[in-house]
């Protein structure tokens, strides 16, 4: 069971810009449902006539797959899951609707709705398709100028694709208190040092330093689900962009 999840997970990670879901069927179903890419009004319908159906089903769990884009602008602070979102661009609109109509099912109709937000997470991208995190396009720029341009004031965190499975794995299989959790590292790194971790990697890479502004801090706060589920980080910045770094140098 656990190895099958994973491997649904593992694929949801870089599904086509569709809305799209999964269905696993043991002796409890989980239907996981996640937005990539272009997100229109007819999807966001679609997870409403899922909902609907699914709501006929009394042991099931509905997982809805979010991220940190539903945060739109700077804070001073790790974000937790009680801070109104922020969304800005339609995308992160639409994302956030989303997440509105999965707890409105649960409010209104009981279901077991859960929402994971994964923050900025990273891995070895598909062969010929784009990515949306800053490890990807980083290094894409990389492969391209030999440059990469960094902000020393842009704060983030990321985490691996492999980390995030396990994580959103315990918050789906277990009893977890909460409808919404934060799928995060919770280490802050700066577009600066992770220009400097792809440059590590690539021979003749030159960082060019665009560090203007106010600066911007976008990190969630994963404190809650430490606290219910001590979930551990196995890969490292170090080890991640380095698997990534290797890997898009290889294939491109």
């Amino acid at each position: 069971m656990k190895e099958k999840i994973v491997r649904l997970t593992k694929r949801i990670c870089f599904l086509p810009p569709v809305a799209t879901l999964m269905i696993s069927i043991p002796s409890f179903a989980f239907l996981i449902v996640v937005l990539t890419g272009k997100i229109n009004i007819p999807a966001l319908d679609y997870i409403a006539y899922i909902l609907s159906a699914y709501a006929f089903k009394q042991d099931g769990r509905f997982i809805y797959l979010s991220s940190e884009a539903v945060y739109g602008r700077s804070y001073s602070s790790d974000i937790h899951e009680t801070e109104p979102a922020s969304a800005k661009s339609f995308q992160a609109m639409a994302l956030l609707q989303g997440e509105n109509i999965c707890r409105s099912y649960r409010d209104t109709r009981g279901m077991d709705t859960r929402i994971l937000r994964f923050d900025h997470m990273y891995g070895i991208p598909r062969k010929g398709k784009t990515d949306r995190n800053p490890c990807f396009w980083m290094t894409l720029e990389m492969l391209k100028t030999n440059q990469i341009a960094a902000n020393s004031r842009t704060v983030f965190s990321m985490i691996y694709q492999d980390d995030a499975v396990a994580f959103a794995y315990r918050a789906m299989m277990e009893s977890p208190k909460y409808p919404l959790y934060h799928i995060t590292s919770g280490e802050a790194i700066t577009q600066m040092d992770l220009a400097d971790l792809i440059r590590q990697n690539a021979d003749g890479v030159e960082i060019r330093d665009d560090t203007v502004g106010e600066g911007f801090r976008l990190v969630l706060d994963g404190s809650r689900y430490q606290e219910e589920f001590d979930g551990r980080i196995f890969v490292p910045y170090e080890k991640g962009v380095k698997a990534v770094v290797t890997y898009m140098q290889k294939h491109s």
